[in-house]
């Protein structure tokens, strides 16, 4: 199963249904999320009060680097 990209769409809508009693599992499924990602959204939500940050993916380039495609 393929997971789809974290948003901040899909964060709201985790936190909203998880306020409302509904089960890791079925948001998962529905947002197309892993059942862990769903508990870190949770679990950052419960301890800060805000959503979770969205930090770009793949690997990091030092400022000032030039990529090179030989």
């Amino acid at each position: 199963m393929g997971y789809g990209r974290l948003t901040e769409r899909k964060i709201r809508y985790i936190i909203r249904h998880k306020q409302r009693g509904k089960s890791n599992k079925e948001i998962a499924f529905e947002m197309r999320v892993s059942i862990s990602t769903v508990k870190r959204v949770w679990s950052y939500w419960l301890t800060h009060k805000e959503y979770l940050p969205i930090r770009k993916r793949g690997r990091k380039m030092p400022s000032g680097a030039v990529a090179c495609g030989s």
